[in-house]
């Protein structure tokens, strides 16, 4: 992309904005931001008073350990589950945030469902933060969303749970 997916541009704020104003406004808390190569960059430039900030200080090591970056940032029981939100799905509507939440009492995992497909952010339970931190680094969550059993798959009229932002073909054009 040229610069962090975090700082590009997205509804006159950044991804990483975009994303914790739905977050926020769905009612999740605290808000995890865990930054890795370009920390001093995205915390110089974005406001980030409003999230707890966790520095992954080996990011090359995979998506999966800014996760358990994050993990050990909580304290125990702290919270009863956590949104594994890619900074590359900042549109994601807060009603699907907000009917995952009430999805997670009495499953493990939920997973927003557009069109029969599995998308983004996977709600884990605070009973899988086990299997996270022992999940394969070159598997990443995907290993545990692929062996929870009890995981309760939400169908939704969200499309933006599908959307991941790898080339600049990829970002949504200005409206």
């Amino acid at each position: 992309m040229g610069r962090p997916k975090a700082l590009l541009p997205l509804e006159g704020r950044t991804f990483l904005e975009t994303l914790m104003d739905r977050l926020g406004r769905a009612g999740v808390a605290p808000i995890l931001v865990v930054l890795g190569a370009a920390s001093e960059e995205i915390r110089h430039t974005i406001k980030l008073s409003l999230a707890r900030v966790v520095i992954n200080p080996e990011p090359s090591r995979g998506q999966l350990s800014s996760i358990h970056c994050g993990i050990q940032a909580l304290a125990p029981g702290e919270v009863d589950g956590l949104f594994i939100a890619p900074v590359d799905t900042p549109r994601v509507q807060v009603t699907t945030l907000k009917t995952m939440m009430q999805a997670l009492s009495g499953h493990r995992l939920v997973v927003p469902i557009y069109h029969g497909r599995r998308g983004h952010p996977a709600l884990f339970s605070a009973a899988l933060f086990p299997d996270l931190l022992r999940a394969p680094l070159d598997q990443g969550a995907r290993a545990v969303v692929h062996a929870t059993a009890d995981r309760m798959e939400v169908s939704c009229d969200d499309p933006a749970v599908l959307e991941d932002f790898d080339v600049p073909e990829d970002l949504p054009r200005p409206t």
